[in-house]
């Protein structure tokens, strides 16, 4: 019994530790990157992200780091549901596959936004600029017959 409360004290500090030492580096990157000064514009770009699969895939869209006037550093953030391909609305006729999106920013640097894709956790992300079409979300067999969901990112 002493063993079993010793490591299970002992995984709970180890599983701590790392969330610390990844939350003070995401804070030092995301401070760092906010010092540069990200671009922001006065007119929204918009944006469309399809579903190009046949299952229904979840995810969202964030702009590069910010400080607020009051001193917190933040990002925007839209998360999405994207239905299987050719999905529509059955009252409305509307499409499910296909969700738009519109920002001022702050981007990163080249024009990008971050894209992630998800499950019950996070499968795919990249960054990607956002006026050279939709982006379109994919999946391909591998040759193990594994399932590989991506999004097609623009440099």
């Amino acid at each position: 019994m002493k063993n079993f409360i010793f490591y299970t004290v002992f995984l709970c500090f180890a599983l701590l530790s790392t969330f610390a030492l990844v939350m003070d580096a995401h804070a030092q990157s995301s401070v760092s990157s906010v010092a540069s000064a990200p671009q922001v514009i006065d007119n929204p770009r918009c944006f469309i992200v399809r579903n190009m699969m046949e299952n229904s895939i979840y995810g969202n869209i964030a702009t590069e780091a910010f400080t607020r006037d009051d001193g917190l550093t933040t990002r925007h953030r839209a998360n999405f549901k994207l239905s299987p391909m050719g999905t529509k609305n059955e009252e409305t006729m509307d499409p499910l596959d296909i969700k738009e999106f519109c920002t001022t920013g702050p981007f990163f640097e080249g024009g990008k936004i971050s894209l992630e894709l998800k499950t019950l956790f996070p499968i795919f992300s990249c960054l990607t600029r956002i006026d050279q079409g939709e982006i379109r979300v994919f999946n391909v067999r591998d040759e193990d017959g594994n399932n590989k969901i991506f999004a097609k990112c623009f440099d």
